[in-house]
C-alpha cells in the first residue's frame, strides 16, 4: 500500500507540473515572460522532485536508525552531482581560455568544421558556422578534443565591394547603415576593421568602396550578395 501511495503521489506531481507548464504557454503570450519561464521552470521542477525524493526517504526511514544518516547522504550526493555538472565546464573554461586566448573573431576547428568564435562565455563557447548557424559548445566537450586555431586564417579573407547607392541620406547615415548590416552577418569577422570610402557621384547617388574580412572567399561573396540585396530593398522604400 505504501508503494502504491508513493507511486500515486509521483504521478500526481508529474501530471501537475506538465499541466501547469502546458497551460502557462497557452495563457501567456509575452515572449520575454515565456523565455524566462522556459529557463526557470526546469530548475523549479528539479527542486520539487528532489524535495519529493527527500520526503520519501525521510518518511521510509523515520522509525529506523538510518533516519539521521540517509537524508543527509542524499543531499550530499545531489550537491556533488550539481557541482560536477556545472563546475566542470566552468573550470575547463578557465583553463582553456588561459591556454588558448579565445577571442571574438578568431577561428577554431570544431566538430562542425571551421567556425568563428562569437563569444567566450563562462561555461560554453559560442561559435558561428559558415552557414550562419550559432552553436554553443560546453568547454568540457572542447577539452576532450584537439583544439585547432589556424594562425594563417585568423583574419579571414579580405574583400572589397564597390557599390552605387541611390539615397538622399548624408554619408554618415549610409556608413552607419552599411556597417551595421555587415556586422549582423556571422560570417563577417567582426574583430577586423571595416573600412568605407563614400564619395558623391550625383545629386542623389554615392559611390561606396567597402573593405572587410570574411571567414573565407566564399563567405565574402555571400556577404556581398546580402549587402547588395539590402541596398536594393533600402532604395525601393
Amino acid at each position: 500500500m505504501i508503494t502504491l501511495y508513493i507511486i500515486a503521489l509521483a504521478i500526481v506531481l508529474f501530471l501537475g507540473l506538465r499541466t501547469f507548464s502546458t497551460y502557462f504557454y497557452i495563457l501567456v503570450t509575452n515572449g520575454r515572460v515565456r523565455s524566462l519561464f522556459g529557463k526557470l521552470f526546469p530548475m523549479i521542477e528539479l527542486i520539487l522532485w528532489v524535495w519529493f525524493a527527500l520526503w520519501i526517504v525521510y518518511r521510509e526511514t523515520a522509525e529506523t536508525p538510518l533516519n539521521a544518516v540517509v537524508p543527509g547522504s542524499v543531499v550530499i550526493v545531489l550537491l556533488l552531482l550539481f557541482v560536477w555538472y556545472f563546475g566542470r565546464d566552468l573550470v575547463c573554461g578557465v583553463i582553456l581560455k588561459a591556454e588558448n586566448g579565445f577571442e571574438a573573431g578568431k577561428m577554431i576547428q570544431t566538430v562542425e568544421g571551421y567556425c568563428t568564435i562569437k563569444k567566450a562565455g563562462y561555461r560554453s563557447l559560442e561559435v558561428s558556422t559558415k552557414e550562419g548557424m550559432i552553436i554553443r559548445i560546453p568547454y568540457s566537450v572542447i577539452s576532450r578534443k584537439p583544439i585547432v586555431l589556424p594562425v594563417s586564417n585568423v583574419k579571414g579573407a579580405e574583400h572589397r565591394i564597390t557599390l552605387k547607392v541611390f539615397s538622399t541620406f548624408p554619408p554618415e547615415k549610409i556608413n552607419t547603415m552599411l556597417k551595421g548590416k555587415l556586422l549582423e552577418m556571422p560570417w563577417v569577422v567582426s574583430g577586423e576593421d571595416i573600412k568605407m570610402e563614400i564619395t558623391r557621384e550625383d545629386a542623389d547617388s554615392y559611390k561606396v568602396v567597402l573593405d572587410f574580412h570574411a571567414l573565407s572567399p566564399e563567405m565574402a561573396l555571400k556577404a556581398e550578395d546580402y549587402l547588395l540585396r539590402f541596398v536594393k530593398e533600402w532604395e525601393s522604400k
